[in-house]
């Protein structure tokens, strides 16, 4: 079932949109399905980037730490939106934090495992 779920919600994502239905199984297979409560941080500013998070549900807020150390709004994840793709294929650091301030359901795609499905399966670039 989360498989199906999975599927469903990366399909929509131009990256994968010409994928096939067995490629899109493959790549599910490392998606992680998680959930958030407001006041979670899917990542944070000045940490390695791990991949791209794709929110299915809820809402985020991006925020960075200004030289006066507030933290300043610079923009919002909401449902159907996704955010670090570059990070699936490059390490970083995050420039940015991302706090949920909806419960959220988010896909995160680890840039390791993915990464080695490239490697494994080179079809599906």
């Amino acid at each position: 079932m989360a498989e199906r779920f999975v599927q469903a919600h990366i399909r929509r994502l131009p990256l994968f949109e010409q994928l096939s239905p067995p490629q899109l199984g493959v790549v599910s297979g490392i998606v992680h399905v998680l959930r958030f409560e407001p006041g979670n941080l899917v990542f944070q500013e000045g940490q390695p980037t791990e991949g791209m998070a794709v929110f299915v549900s809820g809402r985020g807020i991006l925020t960075r730490r200004a030289p006066n150390g507030v933290d300043e709004s610079v923009g919002a994840v909401e449902a159907g939106q996704y955010v670090d793709e570059i990070a699936l294929y490059t390490e970083g650091i995050e420039e940015a934090s991302l706090r949920v301030v909806e419960p959220a359901v988010a896909l995160i795609i680890p840039r390791v495992p993915f990464v080695q499905l490239l490697a494994a399966y080179p079809e599906i670039r």
